[in-house]
């Protein structure tokens, strides 16, 4: 089989709506060579699987999007 990585990012208004029941179904019914990888921005989920799903903080793990961000914050 192929590696295969998933990446999704969320924050802590997605985490309360859907993100945390994502996280808790990937581990229960996603093959474990299948891995998955999170930025949370301002929140703290929980890691139902560290050996399948890595989180990382997204404002300390990218800093170049927080730049971004920041810089067009004032653009709708």
């Amino acid at each position: 089989m192929t590696n295969i990585t998933v990446v999704t990012t969320f924050h802590k208004e997605g985490l309360d709506l859907y993100a945390q029941r994502f996280l808790n179904s990937f581990a229960e019914r996603v093959d474990k060579r299948i891995k998955l990888i999170a930025y949370a921005e301002d929140c703290s989920p929980t890691n139902p699987d560290p050996e399948q799903i890595t989180i990382l903080d997204q404002k300390s793990s990218l800093p170049k999007l927080v730049l971004l961000k920041e810089r067009w914050k004032s653009v709708p």
